[in-house]
């Protein structure tokens, strides 16, 4: 769990806050990662949940991507904010099919979808511009799909037939001056 957690909390941190902005709450809800073996193992177990007696966001973090954890973490964010709004105080159907059954919660999952994808997704993007590295460097450099397939096979091709040089020691255009 402590490498887990080493991982992803800066990221988490910086998401929490970025959402907070864009959201327009005025307090964030306490986060807590949970390992749980057992929930990994059924591809249809639960990613996060968000309780609102507590502000309280619990993410499921056993077997998933960082990317998939921070994308849970900004869908409960969304319903932090519906809680701030008052969309929880009265009773709505909570338990299997919730959002089949219940308009209203069907409504605020829709909008937990849609914004917190949309705001992981825009947090990403800045994140990965004000933050480069080797990880992301191919979204700074522009390069058409097509130049880059062609300067790969160019490159892949040369070597192959043992044409790869360093072309900067050819001496043909340099002069020779006699003493």
């Amino acid at each position: 769990m402590q490498l887990i957690k080493e991982n992803i909390q800066p990221l988490a941190d910086d998401l929490m806050s970025y959402c907070q902005k864009h959201l327009g709450y005025k307090s964030s809800p306490s986060l807590h990662f949970q390992e749980d073996e057992q929930n990994s193992m059924n591809p249809l177990g639960q990613t996060a949940h968000y309780s609102p007696d507590e502000n309280k966001v619990v993410v499921y973090v056993t077997g998933r991507h960082v990317k998939d954890v921070l994308r849970s973490l900004a869908h409960e964010l969304v319903h932090h904010l519906q809680n701030t709004r008052g969309e929880f105080d009265q009773e709505h159907e909570t338990g299997p099919g919730y959002a089949q059954k219940d308009g209203h919660m069907r409504n605020m999952e829709k909008e937990a979808y849609l914004k917190g994808n949309m705001c992981f997704r825009d947090w990403e993007d800045g994140y990965k511009s004000s933050n480069p590295n080797i990880l992301n460097e191919r979204r700074i450099y522009k390069m058409s799909v097509k130049d880059w397939k062609d300067k790969e096979l160019n490159t892949l091709l040369n070597e192959r037939w043992g044409f790869s040089m360093d072309l900067s020691k050819l001496n043909e255009n340099k002069k020779i001056t006699h003493m």
